[in-house]
């Protein structure tokens, strides 16, 4: 298993919780400079670091640190604002990193993942030249392309946010491979809002 989830109990005494949104073995993108999503549970006012790393790497191919924690939720980061690239068949190692106590960073709320870019196979560009935008994901899906799959899912919810079937898919595909979390949030905003009792 490579995906690695972090949680930490805050100085409010909530439980935070971070999880990368890939799967539990290496997910792969088609990408040079994919989109990477992680869930957030709660908004956060620490430092938030993203790195990104080659498997055998020393150095980082992207190191982005903020001052705060974005909010709570589905977050998304485009390696394309950032000018970082994939090489093809290399593994990556990419964290995302709360920091509790810049004193001790052993109270870091840390997650991860590892993808990897291959190229696409022949079955996957004819099916994608056949398919309608609302399809795309779920012939990425079903070639075992996990990023990309996530990343046209999600493009059709900015596309659309307020269309909840959207938000239902994403659950299920999140639940596929465990992410109840990630999948639970989904389906709040999936649900209709509960009817004012009188």
């Amino acid at each position: 298993m490579v995906r690695v989830d972090g949680r930490s109990r805050g100085p409010d005494d909530v439980i935070l919780t971070l999880t990368v949104l890939a799967p539990e073995h290496v997910g792969l993108t088609t990408r040079e400079q994919p989109s990477l999503f992680w869930y957030q549970s709660k908004a956060a006012k620490m430092r938030f670091e993203l790195t990104i790393m080659e498997a055998k790497g020393i150095e980082p191919i992207l190191e982005i640190k903020l001052q705060n924690a974005p909010s709570d939720g589905i977050q998304r980061l485009r390696l394309s604002d950032y000018g970082a690239r994939l090489k093809p068949n290399v593994e990556y190692r990419w964290t995302v990193a709360m920091i509790v106590d810049p004193d001790n960073r052993s109270r870091d709320v840390v997650a991860s993942g590892v993808i990897k870019r291959v190229d696409p196979p022949a079955t996957l560009k004819d099916r994608l030249g056949k398919s309608s935008p609302a399809e795309v994901a779920f012939v990425y899906a079903d070639e075992g392309i996990w990023y990309d799959s996530l990343e046209a899912l999600s493009d059709e919810i900015e596309n659309q946010p307020q269309n909840k079937g959207l938000h239902e898919q994403r659950a299920v595909f999140f639940m596929q491979v465990g992410l109840k979390e990630a999948a639970l949030h989904e389906m709040k905003l999936a649900s209709p809002p509960p009817v004012p009792q009188h």
